[in-house]
């Protein structure tokens, strides 16, 4: 089970809106962003130096930095077009690492009211039978769990049906290596901030937005294959914008879907940038969130350049 609950708040930054090649990055500076230079960020992996610190010509000293990559839940590094190789290099060069939660953070009993129905509540009462004996078939699972979890849970689950299998996620894959380079390992946030922020619609809403879903012949696979093509071609704008679109469903569930997207991403962008800021300011931090983290008018790289820094594009 705790496996499960892993997977589904890896899941998370695809669940407010995932319906579903951009150029190559650069090493080095590049130009002054625009009002909405988030645009122009290309890249999953980005080097975050403190303007103070910024160089001044050739000759200026290299200057103190930190690395902030954007990742994917599912498929390897070597299919997300990353080099492990070279990502333990850059992490071997930092003193620090901070992640979105912490691995190490054990389950507790009390966090299933994250993720299973209140009461009497039931799957099958609020999508309705019929809907709920198609999803068995599609979502088969053990026991009589089913018909209790939350439809935030479902849509995490469905979403994993047509991804690549991964036995170890990205996330996890780095933070070990910070661990046995003997990095000081912290967190954004707790896995209760996290839950919270998946469950933050109310079930009888979000089973709104399930329905929908359900009633579409979506094929998760060529959705998952779509969003590694933007994350292999460090295009993340454009998957923002696919994501804010929110194809497929109807106004309300749509306004539901934004509502679940700030709760997602933004407000925990919001509540994440002073403490980022904080660390950053020295240098040598690495830095991994889910991708969609990053982009976007709130993303955490243009919250950074508000905060002081400069953002380069590196090489993954």
């Amino acid at each position: 089970m705790e496996m499960e609950i892993r997977l589904c708040l890896a899941l998370g930054a695809l669940l407010a809106g995932l319906a579903a090649g951009g150029p190559g990055v650069a090493d080095g500076p590049t130009a002054a962003t625009a009002p909405e230079g988030w645009r122009t960020d290309r890249g999953v992996l980005f080097r975050v130096v403190s303007r103070r610190h910024a160089p001044r010509g050739a000759a200026a000293p290299q200057p103190a930095f930190s690395l902030i990559l954007g990742t994917l839940h599912f498929g390897s590094p070597e299919a997300l077009g990353l080099d492990p190789p070279r990502l333990q290099e850059r992490i071997g060069q930092m003193h620090g690492f901070i992640g979105e939660v912490d691995d190490r953070e054990p389950w507790r009993p009390a966090l299933q009211r994250y993720r299973l129905l209140d009461g009497a509540a039931t799957l099958p009462g609020l999508i309705g039978a019929r809907r709920f004996a198609r999803l068995a078939e599609r979502l088969p699972l053990p026991g009589a769990e089913l018909p209790r979890l939350r439809p935030w849970v479902v849509l995490a689950l469905l979403e994993g049906r047509g991804e690549i299998p991964t036995p170890v996620p990205l996330d996890e894959h780095l933070q070990r290596w910070a661990e046995q380079r003997g990095l000081r390992v912290r967190a954004l946030e707790t896995l209760e901030q996290q839950l919270a922020a998946l469950d933050c619609v109310p079930p009888q809403e979000q089973a709104l937005v399930l329905r929908q879903r359900l009633d579409r012949s979506d094929d998760w696979r060529a959705a998952a294959e779509r969003v590694l093509g933007y994350y292999r071609a460090g295009d993340l704008p454009a998957w923002f914008d696919e994501e804010l679109a929110s194809p497929g469903l109807d106004r309300q569930a749509a306004t539901l879907e934004a509502r679940a997207r700030d709760c997602l991403l933004d407000s925990r962008n919001r509540r994440w940038l002073p403490r980022l800021a904080a660390e950053l300011r020295q240098g040598g931090v690495f830095v991994a969130v889910g991708a969609l983290h990053l982009t976007g008018p709130a993303g955490l790289l243009e919250g950074l350049r508000r905060h002081g820094y400069a953002v380069y594009p590196e090489p993954p």
